[in-house]
């Protein structure tokens, strides 16, 4: 039997190419489309570790992906709301810290002196170098 030979015009079998890879391709978007919402579903109820990643260690997997957004934005909210609060009420916060700075000094000077005794009962080297700040 002789080889046959068929020539076929470029021009005239692409556009019939084209069109079937592009219904296929709408054919496939097609399944994709109903597995989105399956996808979603799975990423946001997936467990995750304390930063937020898929974890290998079934102890560390304790939330879900939405819990931790969620905590995370209500971390972020928190942190906000109290830098606003010391900001608004800075002198007030101001005061009451030397006032319990002040009330608590002796409470200090009485800790320091004990673990400085302390050290020097120590049967080892004691060192003690105080330099007080030059005017």
């Amino acid at each position: 039997m002789a080889g046959m030979t068929l020539n076929v015009d470029e021009n005239l079998v692409k556009p019939v190419i084209e069109k079937e890879i592009e219904m296929a391709i709408v054919r496939e978007l097609g399944k994709v489309q109903d597995l989105i919402p399956q996808l979603v579903r799975g990423v946001l109820n997936g467990k995750v570790d304390t930063s937020g990643k898929p974890s290998t260690y079934s102890s560390d997997r304790d939330r879900t992906y939405i819990d931790f957004l969620f905590q995370e934005a209500i971390k972020s909210a928190t942190k906000t709301a109290v830098f606003k609060y010391i900001e608004d009420n800075h002198a007030l916060l101001e005061k009451e810290v030397e006032k319990q700075i002040k009330a608590s000094s002796s409470a200090i000077s009485k800790s320091m002196v004990e673990s400085l005794s302390a050290l020097a009962e120590n049967t080892w080297r004691f060192n003690l170098q105080v330099m007080l700040p030059k005017d």
